[in-house]
């Protein structure tokens, strides 16, 4: 196949068998060992991490050496089923948060991997395209970590669950749901800082958001502490945006994503000021230091970009806790009365 496709020059016949050659071979490959283990000429010893690592490297080779993109997707297949394998050997059969990690390492790889094989040969026209083809392959292997590795996956449907049954975000170790889509936000910072494009830098946000939701839902934390979690989240959005402001792809999407948690929490103040009114339910004292926090947000966005929809919200929750405050002195005053 190599011969062919490196004889083929301009002749599209050959190098369209000697491709064939090369990707039946390539596929047909893992399965010598296979047939070795069935007949009895070898023992099982766990070790077929290195069929497919051996696969990976043929693959990886095919590819930058006669420019192939279908064998740079061979590749990243053939790695992350080395990441599994060898997974399962360290671990002796670990559970399914430990092959998530594995996931999301090698496409990690693979979208920082773009960047160095882009800046390796820029001249050579065998290179061209290949990087591109790595950057979406470890994007695919990122979305598809956060969604069927992590609390996303309750809200998919069953029926394609079945079809994945060992990829669930049920039985999920806390530091496996809040790991993955934490890792996976620094692939998508990272794309945001190669492609110069703000979408990315929204995505890595929500993913962001996401890990910290995870967290809190494993702590089985109080309702307070979800409105100290946006508090904060917008805050640090805020704060990295207009420490990045000079940054088109990082500073206005990361700002925005503030204001939107930041809006978030206020909804959740409204709802629990109106909880405390109409049904006196409690304002625990988490509810209003993140009340707080966010008026001091909003304090700060006003001022700084003069508007007055966070002066509105920053006065809002100011009233509302004061109100609170002088409701439950009262009351206690009464008491004591």
């Amino acid at each position: 196949g190599v011969a062919l496709v490196a004889r083929a020059k301009d002749r599209a016949e050959q190098r369209i068998i000697g491709r064939v050659f090369l990707l039946l071979g390539t596929l047909l490959l893992p399965l010598n060992p296979w047939f070795w283990l069935q007949s009895g000429l070898i023992e099982d010893r766990g070790n077929a991490w290195i069929v497919t690592l051996v696969t990976f490297a043929v693959s990886t080779a095919i590819a930058f050496g006669l420019g192939d993109r279908i064998f740079v997707v061979l590749s990243y297949a053939f790695a992350m089923a080395t990441g599994w394998l060898l997974t399962y050997k360290l671990s002796g059969g670990a559970p399914a948060g430990a092959y998530a990690l594995s996931i999301v390492g090698v496409s990690l790889v693979y979208v920082v991997g773009e960047w160095a094989v882009s800046r390796a040969r820029p001249d050579d026209e065998k290179w061209v395209g290949l990087a591109e083809v790595m950057f979406w392959c470890g994007h695919i292997g990122l979305a598809f970590t956060v969604i069927f590795y992590s609390a996303i996956a309750w809200f998919v449907p069953g029926e394609l669950l079945a079809a994945f049954h060992h990829f669930t975000g049920e039985n999920q170790t806390p530091l496996v749901l809040t790991s993955v889509p934490a890792l996976a936000a620094v692939g998508y910072y990272w794309s945001a800082w190669r492609q110069k494009q703000q979408a990315w830098t929204f995505v890595g946000a929500a993913v962001t958001a996401w890990s910290v939701t995870e967290w809190l839902l494993s702590q089985h934390v109080r309702p307070g502490s979800w409105l100290i979690a946006a508090a904060v989240v917008a805050a640090v959005f805020h704060v990295v945006g207009r420490l990045l402001r000079s940054r088109d792809e990082f500073g206005p999407a990361l700002e925005s994503s503030g204001r939107a948690f930041a809006w978030i929490g206020f909804a959740c103040v409204v709802i629990a000021c109106f909880g405390y009114a109409a049904f006196d339910q409690p304002v625990r004292a988490a509810t209003a230091a993140g009340a707080l926090l966010l008026a001091v947000t909003f304090a700060v966005d006003a001022v700084l970009e003069r508007t007055g929809p966070p002066s509105f919200a920053a006065t809002s929750i100011v009233w509302l806790l004061i109100g609170w405050a002088a409701h439950e002195l009262g009351a206690s005053w009464t008491v004591t009365s």
